[in-house]
């Protein structure tokens, strides 16, 4: 097995690759795990990606701008290229993309933020997370402009979400997703996949963390709605008071809407995979932005840890970017 990481600016972009010898003939077989952000995707991944003549498997892990908006910008090339080449089968005229075909994808597995919280609650989400964004935007404080950073970012991995959603699906590229049923990718029974020389096993989300997340996007809604009212209020009100009440009353109120930022609602729902290569080959954990005792979990309900509770892994992606809220030493010493 061979294992890629791809300079994405803050995200992920992970290809591994391995070889089946079927009679003599050779085949390579690809699983690329997210795109990191658009512009770094192309400067850095692109070229080499494109090299490639298909991709078994595309796994989104969440919604997180710097995850999902490299896969968005790769499926938008592809569609560029259907474009292209139905003009010129059609023998109209139409002036060739400036990037090389993207390979062909044979499954998607993604978990829509629409799929994971309703119909209901997700329009009100990408709202609430545009306006925090665009009111915190231009705070004299810090920690605040971290946190509309953070909105911004989420929403526009929502946004991502669905323009990936709508790209791949039978009116469009027709690439199949979450195979084979098109449900929610999660922890089963028993949540083993295989893909070409690859065992994949699904360590989470698990379908608890899947029914939580609902419920802490509604309450984060609510919470955070209080916050905006208020701030639009003070904002109306007094625009003297603002620099005051950026920095100290709806401070706190943001706080407490939004958490901490080191383990959020798309956060708790990361597609987390432990792959090997063949029976007893080489092994990665690849874990999104999920936390260690998701993980933990995960691997145990996988009878993957002996039995002290520990597992060796030949190559680990580390969680949440090595976040030290997310990467506790207990978990490295396991």
């Amino acid at each position: 097995m061979r294992v890629t990481f791809f300079h994405v600016g803050d995200g992920d972009c992970v290809l591994l690759n391995a070889t089946t010898d079927d009679d003599g003939c050779e085949r390579q077989h690809h699983i690329l795990v997210d795109g990191g952000r658009k512009t770094q995707f192309r400067d850095h991944a692109r070229e080499e990606l494109y090299q490639l003549d298909s991709i078994d498997l595309v796994c989104v892990s969440h919604i997180d701008d710097d995850h999902i908006s490299g896969v968005v910008a790769m499926i938008e090339d592809a569609v560029r290229w259907r474009v292209h080449n139905h003009l010129r089968a059609s023998d109209r005229r139409s002036r060739k993309p400036r990037f090389p075909e993207p390979p062909a994808i044979e499954e998607i597995w993604h978990n829509s933020l629409f799929e994971l919280v309703g119909d209901a609650l997700e329009p009100a989400i990408e709202a609430s997370l545009a306006n925090t964004a665009s009111a915190l935007g231009g705070s004299g404080s810090a920690e605040l402009r971290r946190h509309a950073a953070r909105c911004q970012n989420l929403a526009n991995g929502e946004r991502s979400s669905m323009e990936l959603s709508r790209r791949i699906s039978s009116r469009q590229l027709g690439i199949p997703r979450n195979r084979p049923r098109n449900e929610v990718m999660a922890v089963g029974e028993p949540g083993i996949r295989r893909v070409g020389p690859f065992t994949i096993r699904i360590i989470g989300p698990t379908t608890e963390a899947v029914a939580d997340l609902e419920q802490r996007w509604a309450t984060w809604l609510r919470a955070n709605t209080k916050m905006l009212e208020k701030l639009q209020a003070e904002m109306l009100e007094d625009e003297e008071r603002l620099a005051d009440a950026v920095g100290g009353s709806p401070g706190a109120d943001v706080a407490t809407a939004l958490g901490d930022g080191t383990i959020s609602e798309p956060n708790l729902a990361s597609l987390m995979l432990f792959v090997q290569e063949r029976d007893g080959g080489p092994t990665v954990l690849l874990t999104g932005d999920g936390s260690s005792e998701d993980i933990l979990e995960g691997l145990e309900r996988q009878g993957r840890l002996d039995d002290d509770g520990r597992i060796h892994v030949d190559v680990l992606k580390v969680q949440h970017h090595g976040a030290e809220a997310n990467v506790p030493t207990e978990f490295v010493v396991r």
